[in-house]
Order: C-alpha cells, then sequence, then structure tokens
C-alpha cells in the first residue's frame, strides 16, 4: 500500500483550488468596480448630494416667488413692489427721473 504524502496536490484539488482562486477575484472586482459596487455607491452618494444642494436652492427661490405673490394678489396689493417690478421688468421710468445704466 503506498504512503500518502501530504505536502503533494492531486491534480484534481489543484484544479479545485485555482477555481475558488478565480472565483474569489471575479468577486472581489466585481464588488469594487461592478454596476453596483463600492465605486458606484459612491458616484451615486455624490449626486444625490448635489441633487439635495439644488432641491435645497430651489426651495429658497420658490419661497421668495410666493412672497412676491402674495404681495401681488388682487386682495393685497403691494404698490410699492408692483412699481419696482414694472420698472425692473420693463424698463418703466418716471419723467424727471435720472437713470444710472450699470454694467
Amino acid at each position: 500500500m503506498p504512503k500518502y504524502d501530504r505536502r503533494r496536490i492531486a491534480p484534481g484539488q489543484f484544479f479545485v483550488l485555482l477555481i475558488c482562486l478565480f472565483l474569489s477575484c471575479y468577486f472581489a472586482y466585481h464588488t469594487i468596480k461592478g454596476k453596483h459596487g463600492l465605486e458606484a455607491r459612491i458616484s451615486l452618494n455624490e449626486h444625490a448630494f448635489s441633487l439635495e444642494r439644488r432641491l435645497t436652492d430651489l426651495e429658497a427661490v420658490r419661497t421668495r416667488l410666493e412672497q412676491d405673490i402674495s404681495h401681488m394678489t388682487r386682495d393685497n396689493i403691494d404698490r410699492d413692489m408692483l412699481d419696482e417690478k414694472a420698472r425692473e421688468l420693463l424698463g418703466y421710468a418716471r419723467p424727471g427721473e435720472e437713470i444710472l445704466l450699470l454694467d
């Protein structure tokens, strides 16, 4: 009966070891670089952060516009606001006023 040498790897065991190593490398690569990997997650988090910042800015603009509209409703007309917007948007001025044009 032949003596079994523990240090020697059978060809079948070597093939299984090689497949396991390949699969480990494959899954490790896709964990980092894959479509749903760590780099994609970081990119999505950065994009979400920039969208949240943009949303905050747009909400501030909306609030300001709603306040401007509330000053110009039919029941509550703020004549100074109306005069300011007409001058700004339409370029109107009263006779005798001096206008400074800034670049």
